[in-house]
C-alpha cells in the first residue's frame, strides 16, 4: 500500500485546524468590515433633512476662540477654562486640593497638592501645608489645620 498525504492522520488533523482557522479568520474580517446598525445618541435627530442642533442651542465661535486652547500663553496642563493672564487656583499658595483617594482598610491615602507644588501622596497623621490629614473615605479626606478647624475636601465628579 502506497502512502498518501489525504490518508495520514496527522495530515487530516492539520488540515482541519488550518480549514477552521481559515474560517474564523474570514468571519472576525467579514464583522470588523460590516457596518452595523448605530442607534443614535439620545436628543438627535434621525432624519438628515432635520438640523442637528438650534442656533440657539450652539455656543458662540467668539466665545470658543477665548478659551484660546493654541495659545502661547498657556502652560502645559492647564485647563481649558483656566485664565491665561489670571493666577490660576492650583498656582495660589495654601490652596489645598485633593486630587484623589484611594481607600484599603489600614493602606488608605489621598493625594493632595499644596499651589503648584508637586502633588503628595498622604496618609493619615501626615501633614500638608499646616493641614493634618485626619481620614481618608472614598472621594473624601477630612483635614484639621492649625486652628483646629476641620475641612472636609470632596473630588468633585467627572465632568463638572
Amino acid at each position: 500500500m502506497r502512502w498518501t498525504p489525504l490518508r495520514d492522520g496527522r495530515v487530516q488533523f492539520a488540515l482541519v485546524v488550518a480549514l477552521s482557522g481559515a474560517a474564523l479568520l474570514v468571519h472576525d474580517a467579514w464583522q470588523a468590515l460590516s457596518r452595523p446598525d448605530v442607534p443614535p445618541a439620545l436628543g438627535l435627530p434621525l432624519r438628515a433633512d432635520q438640523p442637528a442642533a438650534r442656533a440657539a442651542d450652539r455656543t458662540p465661535i467668539d466665545r470658543l476662540a477665548a478659551l484660546a486652547p493654541f495659545s502661547p500663553a498657556r502652560r502645559e496642563g492647564t485647563p481649558a477654562g483656566a485664565p491665561l493672564n489670571g493666577t490660576a487656583i492650583a498656582d495660589v499658595p495654601g490652596v489645598l486640593r485633593l486630587l484623589g483617594t484611594v481607600t484599603n482598610g489600614a493602606e488608605s491615602f489621598a493625594v493632595c497638592q499644596l499651589g503648584a507644588a508637586r502633588p503628595r501622596m498622604l496618609h493619615p497623621g501626615d501633614t500638608l501645608g499646616g493641614w493634618q490629614l485626619q481620614q481618608v473615605a472614598p472621594g473624601r479626606a477630612t483635614f484639621v489645620d492649625a486652628a483646629r478647624t476641620r475641612h472636609e475636601l470632596r473630588l468633585t465628579p467627572t465632568g463638572n
